[in-house]
């Protein structure tokens, strides 16, 4: 995937790509402070310090292949994958609450399962807190099912991709 520039529904010009270490900071930033929205059964619990060194070790492990939108000013959100992305396991996706309902979500997602799609993946798969209804909601307008539990708080989803 090249680095892309999209528009969203405020008008603003943001750029698409690979997140790179420097993003490490942000992504963790971001994930701490979004997680309050996902009404979780078990909170995160480390130092931003210490989540932006995980980050900077994911991302430089290719552990967890993430694509970001990066605003002029921030980054407005990123979503990454768990290992293999012919898996299309979903480990993480998260908005700027600034850009909530924006369309970042949803071109992270699109973005997403065209790269699924071009390894001859079979899915997109992702588990969601069970009290997380704006992440179920937001899932299922994509075409998401529910497909059983993951565990005692969190339900799995499932998206087909179809080859092009």
């Amino acid at each position: 995937m090249n680095s892309n520039k999209i528009t969203i529904k405020t008008g603003e010009v943001a750029e698409l790509r690979w997140a790179v270490i420097e993003d490490a900071h942000d992504i963790a930033v971001m994930e701490l402070e979004s997680a309050k929205y996902e009404n979780r059964e078990e909170p995160i619990v480390i130092s931003e310090e210490d989540f932006t060194r995980y980050w900077q070790w994911r991302l430089h492990s290719n552990e967890c292949p993430t694509v970001v939108v990066r605003g002029e000013k921030m980054l407005m959100g990123f979503l990454s994958f768990e290992k293999n992305i012919k898996d299309g396991f979903i480990m993480a996706l998260y908005i700027n609450p600034v850009y909530m309902r924006m369309g970042v979500g949803t071109i992270l997602v699109g973005t997403a399962e065209n790269l699924v799609r071009s390894q001859h993946g079979k899915g997109l798969y992702v588990d969601v807190e069970i009290r997380n209804l704006n992440g179920l909601s937001f899932y299922k307008k994509l075409g998401f099912v529910e497909d059983g539990m993951a565990s005692y708080h969190l339900i799995k989803m499932y998206k087909e991709v179809n080859d092009a």
